[in-house]
Parts: C-alpha cells; sequence; structure tokens
C-alpha cells in the first residue's frame, strides 16, 4: 500500500525532475562526469515508481476537491 498526498508526491517529482534537468545541463558541458550518471539513475527510480503503479484508489475526494485539484490531475497524467 501507499497511502500519500498529491501535494507531497507532485513536489517530490518536480524536485527529482529539477535535479534531472540541472545534471543533464552538467553532463553535457562535462561529459566525463561519473557522479552524473549515479544521479541519473536515482532521479529515475521516481518515474519508475509512478509507472510501476497498476491501481489507484483515491479516498475522501470530496476533501480533496477542496483543494487544488490540478495536483491530483498531474499525478494521475504521469500514472501509465
Amino acid at each position: 500500500f501507499l497511502i500519500v498526498s498529491p501535494v507531497g508526491l507532485r513536489t517530490l517529482l518536480e524536485k527529482r525532475r529539477g535535479k534531472r534537468k540541472r545534471n543533464q545541463s552538467s553532463d553535457n558541458s562535462d561529459s566525463d562526469s561519473d557522479d552524473g550518471t549515479n544521479n541519473d539513475n536515482g532521479s529515475s527510480s521516481i518515474a519508475d515508481f509512478l509507472s510501476s503503479i497498476e491501481s489507484v484508489y483515491i479516498d475522501q475526494l470530496d476533501v480533496l476537491s477542496m483543494q487544488n485539484l490540478d495536483h491530483l490531475f498531474y499525478i494521475l497524467e504521469n500514472l501509465n
């Protein structure tokens, strides 16, 4: 089971993607760096994790509807 807030998961995804973009831009300037390869594998683990989710159960949608639903839609768009 995974119990997660849409806002927390979106924040984590955006942080990881930001790190990946920074690492890719630094890798382009220094192609012999081994650190970029290790960090890229770590940042792609979140995307791999989301793609492995097979079913989603959204509980208390009435509470979520009072919040910004854009966070929930963002998470659902990034799932397979």
